[in-house]
């Protein structure tokens, strides 16, 4: 079975074109990491481990990337979380990839953040069953008045029932 791979660097651009490497039956992912090193992988690189490799599949398996604007693509994939980490022991075979499914290959590495993007907020698509655990703040390693009010929490007439226990704590220092 062809499985179609394609390799990203640690800041999420693409390192060539879309590549398939041959996978058997018992074939696991470590053996995809493996064969990605093998095919992709010059003596600049030499020093990474399959171990080190890290392969996604996009959660929506329909998924396709075109080689136009691949790269903007492949960000916007990884920056709304519709990508999946897959584990070295999994099988192949239980996965179902389908013949046109591409599993992106990252190398390894953190992400270089520029000047410019320091301080600047991150913006992602917030599942709203979760959207309750995230605040904005105005300012790094406080929380003020301001912010109870800048993330909607309080202001029902004053009642505090329904706010949560660090504000109810914020409150109660003031």
């Amino acid at each position: 079975m062809k499985i179609w791979l394609l390799l990203i660097d640690h800041n999420f651009q693409v390192v060539g074109d879309v590549f398939s490497v041959d996978s058997t039956g018992d074939s696991t992912i470590e053996d995809l990491e493996k064969k990605a090193k093998e095919e992709r992988l010059g003596p600049s690189r030499a020093d990474i481990l399959p171990a080190d490799l890290t392969v996604w599949r996009c959660v929506d398996p329909t998924t396709t990337f075109d080689n136009e604007d691949l790269e903007r693509q492949v960000s916007e994939v990884f920056f709304s979380n519709s990508v999946k980490m897959l584990r070295g022991r999994q099988a192949i075979a239980e996965l179902n990839i389908s013949t046109n499914e591409i599993l992106v290959v990252k190398l390894p590495g953190q992400p270089v953040v520029t000047s410019d993007q320091v301080g600047s907020p991150i913006i992602l698509q917030v599942d709203p069953e979760y959207e309750h655990c995230f605040l904005k703040a105005h300012s790094k390693g406080g929380f003020t008045e301001e912010d109870i009010q800048f993330n909607g929490i309080m202001d029902r007439d004053n009642d505090d029932r329904d706010a949560p226990e660090f504000v109810k704590k914020y409150k109660q220092s003031c």
